[in-house]
């Protein structure tokens, strides 16, 4: 038993009869390449649509033609809306990651598209409807079949982002305090040894901060504080 096709030829023969011809034609090799393809078409369904990171395909001239289920999550656009725009359509909003404008020509997926190379670790802010802003990491690559342009992956930073503003923002409000407080402001290591100072002790004490930073703290001060000093950092 094998897959066939089977079809029937109905001619005359030399005495003027119909004769029937039925032709058998083993298509085993294509059943076989027919299941193979539908085997891979479905990991690729199966691959693009549980990716954990956002997926957008183009064609040649930067169309949308494919995005999958955490694009939708990430970029906040149902699919019919994003495969309605371009890579480079005026409908983005982008921003740097210092807050400026982003152009186009700077997008991952438009470099990858023009000059034909993998661009990665590009980051960048989409710019929603309700102005929140999401952000990502961006990857394009080019995609070598015919009628495609590029694949773009992503996937969303923004938390990341928001830990790193905290971090610099603390880091500020402390800059600020330990220049201006009015007192003298040590940075010190375990062991004692100067890391930073603030104006107020270098105006008083007559020192530059190079002559400061790296020195043991109490050594900067009169015998009659030497071992008040060390006990505070012993």
């Amino acid at each position: 038993i094998f897959p066939a096709e089977v079809s029937s030829v109905i001619y005359m023969d030399q005495n003027g009869q119909k004769k029937t011809c039925t032709i058998i034609k083993d298509v085993t090799d294509q059943e076989i390449k027919k299941a193979e393809s539908e085997k891979i078409a479905l990991k690729y369904e199966i691959l693009f649509e549980s990716f954990p990171y956002g997926i957008t395909i183009s064609d040649t001239q930067g169309n949308i033609l494919e995005t999958n289920v955490e694009a939708e999550k990430i970029l906040g656009l149902g699919k019919d809306e994003h495969e309605g725009r371009s890579i480079d359509g005026e409908e983005w909003k982008i921003i740097r990651p210092d807050g400026s404008d982003m152009p186009p020509e700077e997008w991952a997926s438009v470099i990858a598209l023009k000059e034909k190379r993998v661009v990665s670790g590009c980051e960048m802010g989409i710019v929603k409807s309700d102005n929140f802003i999401t952000w990502i990491n961006v990857t394009a690559a080019p995609l070598p079949i015919e009628g495609y342009g590029v694949v773009v992956t992503y996937n969303d930073i923004t938390e990341k982002k928001q830990i790193e503003k905290s971090l610099i923002d603390s880091e500020y409000r402390f800059r600020q305090f330990f220049e201006n407080s009015g007192m003298y402001c040590y940075k010190v290591s375990k062991d004692g040894i100067i890391i930073d100072v603030n104006k107020k002790a270098l105006a008083e004490l007559g020192y530059s901060r190079d002559e400061l930073v790296g020195r043991t703290l109490w050594k900067i001060y009169s015998e009659k504080t030497l071992d008040k000093a060390k006990r505070l950092f012993n």
